[in-house]
């Protein structure tokens, strides 16, 4: 893979280590993996940290140094382009949603929004506004109302009992998860929310961490897609140019879809 990465070196900057990369935390598995194999490549990586997109910018404007900033969404980014604090902006991936089920989680004789709609039925997405994740979330219950497929009022009521369970700045994984588990997996087995709104990609994770978790496929008509960018920060560094470059190639794309995002549809501005 590095030897596909190694095109078009971009504007670079000195031989001081670089500033770390802040990327979404959806993206954990395939960032690791590309660090990992840049690094054992005798590539320079600048340090990882994860987390919700929305949470990551607000620690951005507080002034944490980073030099590359991964997002689930087009609109952080393009607020850093815009600011003069990026060198350029661009997408790279895309994702869709899904529902993740605990063990249990059936409609039976009901519709899937029927038992979506339950009182009873406890229904957990991430926290709109801090992560991307909880307002494609609220997307998704906008759609459904719009498309005809559900009564008047029916995205208000999804809202109203929708749990925010990951993503915000208070939130707080399961006790005795362990660090490197999905969150989503350990809220599911912990009974915190018998099905929830997620990424198909973190979904993949979680089944194949437990293996009694379901996949409940959306109707084309609901569905909401996740479009991924990101910013190269100024000042502009060789690591994190080195990574991106990486990562936009055919090499960095194949490994993308491995790991289950697929193409973007963005186009760049």
């Amino acid at each position: 893979m590095p030897a596909a990465c190694a095109a078009h070196p971009g504007p670079l900057l000195a031989d001081t280590a670089a500033a770390p990369i802040l990327a979404a935390g959806s993206l954990k598995p395939v960032f690791q993996a590309l660090a990992a194999t840049l690094a054992g490549a005798g590539q320079q990586v600048p340090d990882l940290r994860f987390g919700a997109s929305g949470l990551l910018y607000q620690r951005l404007l507080a002034g944490e140094p980073a030099s590359l900033y991964a997002s689930a969404s087009a609109i952080q980014p393009q607020a850093l382009l815009a600011a003069g604090r990026a060198v350029w902006a661009r997408p790279f991936a895309a994702n869709t949603l899904c529902l993740l089920a605990a063990p249990g989680f059936e409609p039976g004789n009901e519709s899937l929004l029927a038992r979506l709609l339950d009182p009873a039925t406890r229904l957990g997405t991430s926290t709109p506004g801090a992560d991307p994740a909880g307002d494609y979330a609220m997307q998704l219950f906008d759609r459904i109302e719009a498309c005809g497929d559900g009564p008047p009022g029916c995205a208000q009521r999804l809202r109203r009992k929708a749990l925010p369970l990951t993503g915000g700045a208070n939130s707080q994984p399961p006790a005795g998860m362990a660090a490197a588990g999905s969150v989503y997996a350990a809220l599911l087995m912990a009974g915190h929310a018998e099905v929830m709104v997620v990424y198909r990609t973190n979904a993949r994770v979680a089944c194949m961490e437990q293996a009694a978790l379901r996949v409940v496929e959306l109707p084309a008509s609901w569905q909401v897609r996740a479009e991924y960018w990101l910013a190269l920060l100024k000042p502009p560094h060789a690591a994190a140019q080195g990574f991106a470059n990486c990562l936009l190639s055919t090499a960095g794309r194949e490994l993308l879809a491995l790991h289950g995002f697929i193409e973007t549809d963005s186009t760049i501005p």
